[in-house]
């Protein structure tokens, strides 16, 4: 009685082969990963007012329509207003009546708030 062989790989179907196919997909899941991370991060870091928290301060500069504002240290020169409240998810610059002196709406992607500004007290 002879023993059956078993049938023969095929060249497409041996190990070495699967893995080279699946390289390709590594190497793309791998670039789609890095490139959401440093999106990410860029975004959760980013020095934009936006991300302005009560004590804050900002310069502004531009016209009013179109001020470009950006955080500043409190003790440089340049400092204009104190962030006195950020308001969230908001466009109504009415949550800053009678605590500020300004309201400011800023925008960046979906983000929205309104931050309450007094003028910087220089000391």
């Amino acid at each position: 009685m002879t023993t059956p062989t078993p049938p023969a790989a095929s060249a497409d179907d041996t190990p070495r082969n699967r893995r080279r196919g699946r390289k390709p997909l590594v190497a793309v899941a791998t670039l789609v990963v890095a490139a959401a991370a440093w999106f990410g991060v860029r975004y959760a870091l980013a020095d934009e007012p936006v991300h302005a928290a009560v004590g804050d301060c900002v310069h502004i500069t531009g016209g009013q329509a179109d001020p470009e504002v950006s955080l500043v240290p409190c003790a440089e020169s340049t400092a204009d207003y104190t962030v006195v409240r950020v308001v969230k998810n908001t466009v109504e610059t009415g949550a800053c009546n009678n605590l500020s002196d300004t309201a400011l709406v800023q925008r960046r992607g979906s983000d929205t708030s309104v931050l309450c500004l007094n003028e910087h007290a220089r000391k």
